[in-house]
C-alpha cells in the first residue's frame, strides 16, 4: 500500500483492535472512571461488570508500546494514551489541546496534511503511512501511523491515530541495507556465492551477481532445506562440515561438483561460523567461487602428464633430465635399468648421487 494512500479497507487486524479499543475506552474509561470514587457508583460498575471492563482496557492501553490519540477535524488532540511517555517522554496533559501539527516534523508536515485533510472528508476511511515525530527532549522520532475517521461515531467524535515507534527498527533496516549493498560490492565477481544456512541446512539469504551458479531461482530456494533441493545424498557431506564448523568454530574448506542453471560446475567453498552477539554460532557462512575453468585446466595437465609418462617409459632409450641447478627433474625406467640406479637415489633428485 502506498504511504500516502486512503482505502475503505477495515481488514487490518491491528487497525480493527485499535478502533475497538479505543472506542470501548473512550465510552467508559474516559465517562466513568472518575465514578469509581464512590462506593454506590463502584458497587453497580462492579455488579454490571463494567467496572472489570473499565480495568481491562484501561489497563491495556496504558501499558501499550503503541499510543493512540484522538484527533479533532482541525488536527486538536482531544484524547492522548498515556503509553504516549514510554517512546515520546510527554505527559498525556501535555498534549492534550494542542495541533498535532506542531509535532510534526518540517519535511513531513505538508504530506501529512493532505493526507489527513483527505481524511477528514470522508468517514471511516483509514490511512497508513510514516512521519517524524518530535520528542519531548526535542529528538524526532519515526512513527507508523494507522489512523481512522470516526468523527460520525458518537463515542468517539474524532480521528482515532493509533502510532507506533519504529525508529530503532528503520535504523536497523538501514544497516542492514548498508551491509547488503557493501556485500554486493565485494560480490563483483560473477564467479561467486554466498549463502547464509542455518544449522539444519535451510537457506536462509543467497547474494550473487549471477543466478547461473544456483539450482535454481533465489525464490525457489530460500526457505527450504538444501536436502529438499539438491537431496540426502548430495547434502549429507556439507551437514556433516556444518556440525563440525559449529562446534570447534573454526573454518573449513572443500571442493564439490554441482549441476547448476549454468550446467555442470566445480566449486571451491569456505565454511565458517556466523558468531551473533551474544557469541553462539547457529548459522553458517557459505563461500562458494566458481572453479571450473581451473579445474579443467588441472584434469588436462594431468592427462598431458599422463602421457607424457607413457611416452617416456615407452621409448628404448633411457631418458634422465637435469635442470641447470643439478636437480633431477625426471627419468623413465630404462635409463635406471641402464645405469643400475637404486630408485631411492633417483628418486631424491640429486644428480651427485645418481652419478
Amino acid at each position: 500500500m502506498s504511504e500516502d494512500s486512503w482505502t475503505g479497507s477495515s481488514s487490518l487486524p491491528v487497525e480493527r483492535v485499535t478502533v475497538n479499543l479505543t472506542s470501548k475506552f473512550l465510552e467508559t474509561f474516559r465517562h466513568l472512571r472518575h465514578r469509581l470514587m464512590s462506593a454506590p457508583a463502584a458497587d453497580h460498575l462492579t455488579q454490571s461488570g463494567n467496572y472489570r471492563q473499565v480495568a481491562f482496557f484501561g489497563s491495556l492501553i496504558e501499558n501499550a508500546l503503541d499510543f493512540i490519540t484522538v484527533l479533532d477535524s482541525n488536527g486538536t488532540i482531544s484524547y492522548e494514551s498515556p503509553s504516549v511517555m514510554i517512546s515520546m517522554g510527554y505527559k498525556s496533559e501535555d498534549l492534550v489541546g494542542k495541533n498535532i501539527f506542531e509535532f510534526i516534523h518540517p519535511d513531513d508536515a505538508a504530506r501529512v496534511g493532505r493526507i489527513f485533510q483527505e481524511g477528514v472528508k470522508t468517514p471511516g476511511y483509514v490511512s497508513n503511512f510514516e512521519c517524524k515525530f518530535r520528542t519531548k527532549s526535542g529528538a524526532f522520532r519515526t512513527l507508523e501511523v494507522i489512523g481512522r475517521n470516526l468523527l460520525t461515531d458518537p463515542n468517539v467524535r474524532g480521528i482515532v491515530v493509533n502510532s507506533r515507534d519504529i525508529t530503532d527498527k528503520k535504523k536497523v533496516d538501514e544497516e542492514l541495507r548498508q551491509s547488503e549493498m557493501r556485500l554486493r560490492s565485494l560480490l563483483g565477481f560473477t564467479d561467486e556465492v554466498i549463502f547464509e544456512f542455518d544449522a539444519i541446512g535451510t537457506f536462509i539469504n543467497i547474494w550473487t551477481m549471477n543466478e547461473q551458479l544456483l539450482t535454481g531461482p533465489n525464490r525457489d530456494v530460500l526457505g527450504r532445506r538444501a536436502s529438499d533441493v539438491l537431496g540426502e545424498k548430495l547434502t549429507a557431506p556439507f551437514l556433516e562440515v556444518f556440525r563440525r564448523v559449529l562446534t570447534t568454530g573454526h573454518a573449513e574448506s572443500l571442493e564439490y561438483e554441482l549441476d547448476v542453471q549454468a550446467g555442470h560446475k566445480w566449486f571451491q567453498a569456505r565454511i565458517s561460523p556466523i558468531v551473533s552477539e551474544s557469541g553462539s554460532a547457529e548459522h553458517i557462512c557459505f563461500h562458494a567461487r566458481d572453479i571450473t575453468e581451473r579445474h579443467r585446466n588441472e584434469d588436462e595437465l594431468r592427462h598431458a602428464l599422463s602421457l607424457l609418462t607413457a611416452t617416456l617409459e615407452s621409448t628404448t632409450d633411457g631418458i634422465l633430465v637435469v635442470d641447470p641447478r643439478g636437480t633431477i627433474v625426471s627419468y623413465n625406467e630404462k635409463f635406471l635399468r641402464m645405469w643400475r640406479i637404486p630408485k631411492e637415489v633417483a628418486a631424491s633428485h640429486d644428480d651427485n648421487r645418481a652419478l
